[in-house]
């Protein structure tokens, strides 16, 4: 297991009761995945760290230089949202990156992205949403929320969305 703080430590544990912290040159890490081969950390400031097992951490060059807030994984690539996103981040392997330009909102903060199965879904300010087979080809959704999210999880059977200003609201699909 591999978690992240906006400090800058990565935490790894094998049994998720014992932790332990690994020191990194990353910053305001904002999401950890595993892409089959390596695990890798974004940051808000444009950081990307892989790793091989946890413990030993590599900083890669994404490309675009904006900050990351958020990635998934599919089964052949890693693709990162963030920053004002005007476009995606994307890997093969966690390793090698490419910045995609256009698809997602101009300016726009993207917070939180999650892979269904078969779409990436993203959320986040001036109350959007985007889904995507590829990564590639965005559609932006009609969406009824009144505030931007933060956090979005896929349950196997549901999105669920949270988020607004001092609201605590919470949205589910249908």
């Amino acid at each position: 297991l591999v978690a992240v703080s906006e400090s800058g430590t990565i935490h790894t544990s094998t049994n998720g009761i014992t932790w332990t912290d690994r020191n990194t040159p990353g910053r305001w890490l904002g999401s950890v995945a595993g892409s089959g081969t390596n695990w890798v950390t974004v940051g808000i400031v444009g950081m990307v760290q892989s790793s091989p097992d946890g413990i030993t951490w590599t900083v890669r060059s994404t490309g675009g230089g904006r900050g990351i807030y958020s990635l998934a994984r599919n089964p052949s690539k890693i693709v990162a949202v963030g920053f004002q996103a005007n476009g995606t981040t994307e890997s093969p392997d966690g390793i090698t990156w490419n910045y995609r330009w256009g698809g997602l909102g101009f300016n726009l903060d993207i917070f939180s992205m999650v892979w269904t199965g078969s779409l990436f879904v993203v959320v986040g300010d001036a109350s959007v949403a985007y889904t995507s087979p590829d990564g590639v080809t965005w559609t932006q959704r009609n969406a009824s929320f009144r505030r931007f999210l933060r956090s979005l999880v896929w349950t196997g059977t549901q999105l669920v969305a949270v988020g607004g200003i001092d609201t605590g609201l919470v949205y589910t699909s249908s």
